[in-house]
């Protein structure tokens, strides 16, 4: 689980591709990551989601926020339970909390609940990514307008803009509560089937970059699949990597450091069974060295372009 110096990082990942035996490398992996993170939450609790008012609000039974990291909503006098839905906040990869709040799809009963949390002054979220496509209905009830607005007791949600790419829906909602006016960005990704991963992995990629062109403020991002854990922890994963990759180069024009294992465990800490599946673990790795790849070449480009310019000098 060290730090994989950029140096070696493309040997680990055909390495964890191709392993050897039966299973791939990155299925054994996962599973060391499963047991280290096993072991960290052993004697995390769970206490608030298993009272008996707030039991009806998880849409998984073993899906459930510690209590340590969970998101707390404004309390409504005389409403038992009222502060709880079924989030954590996450840290990224690079240590910086309340990066993300990871969620479940919300049930019929809990979609005031969702809209509370959008609409807390304090989170101040302006962008939701919704991992879930239309046919899993099942995974997420209808939440959001498709046109025109609907009232969640005293919130308001209009639709104000549609677009549509192959892959994303972008919706853009004024949300209104009281004295408080705001406009979410609602991203859809609508190319990433329930058991399985998205292909291509540039898709992928544009969608973490247009959650960064609408999150103008740097504010916490609301993701959310159906559990709120397989799909939206390799959002997390992968977005957080896109920009530490970035940041790095930017800083000292070198590649960094990876370790996505570590930090998956690092998130599990946070939320239960974040990115579920070796597949998942692999796409996170895939996505990630795409960027890792198109970025050391253009590193590379630049240093070539740099010599030339020196010899033409001398």
């Amino acid at each position: 689980m060290e730090p994989i110096p950029a140096s070696k990082f493309e040997e680990q990942y055909n390495l964890l591709r191709y392993g050897s035996g039966y299973y791939s490398g990155f299925q054994t992996e996962f599973g060391k990551i499963g047991d280290i993170s096993d072991e960290a939450t052993a004697t995390k609790t769970l206490n608030c989601s298993n009272l008996p008012h707030n039991l009806v609000k998880n849409r998984y039974g073993d899906v459930l926020p510690y209590d340590d990291t969970r998101v707390i909503l404004t309390a409504i006098d005389n409403v038992e339970g009222s502060d709880y839905i079924n989030a954590n906040w996450i840290s990224d990869i690079q240590g910086n909390s309340r990066s993300y709040i990871c969620t479940q799809g919300p049930l019929e009963n809990t979609i005031f609940d969702f809209w509370r949390m959008i609409i807390e002054p304090e989170f101040n979220i302006s962008v939701i990514i919704m991992l879930v496509t239309a046919e899993e209905k099942d995974k997420c009830c209808q939440y959001f307008p498709l046109d025109g607005n609907a009232l969640y007791e005293d919130i308001n949600v209009e639709l104000v803009n549609f677009e549509q790419t192959p892959t994303i829906f972008t919706r853009t909602f004024r949300v209104v509560r009281g004295d408080i006016d705001r406009v979410v960005t609602h991203l859809h990704f609508t190319a990433w089937p329930d058991h399985g991963v998205p292909s291509p992995e540039e898709d992928y990629i544009a969608l973490s970059d247009k959650a960064d062109e609408a999150n103008s403020g740097n504010n916490p991002i609301v993701v959310h699949c159906s559990a709120g854990v397989g799909r939206s922890g390799t959002f997390c994963i992968v977005h957080s990597y896109l920009h530490y990759i970035r940041d790095f180069v930017t800083a000292i024009n070198s590649l960094p450091s990876i370790s996505v294992a570590q930090s998956i465990v690092s998130m599990r800490n946070e939320r239960m069974k974040m990115v579920q599946t070796p597949e998942q673990y692999e796409f996170c790795y895939k996505t990630i060295f795409k960027e890792f790849k198109k970025i050391q070449q253009e590193i590379k480009n630049q240093e070539a372009q740099q010599q030339q310019q020196q010899q033409e000098q001398q």
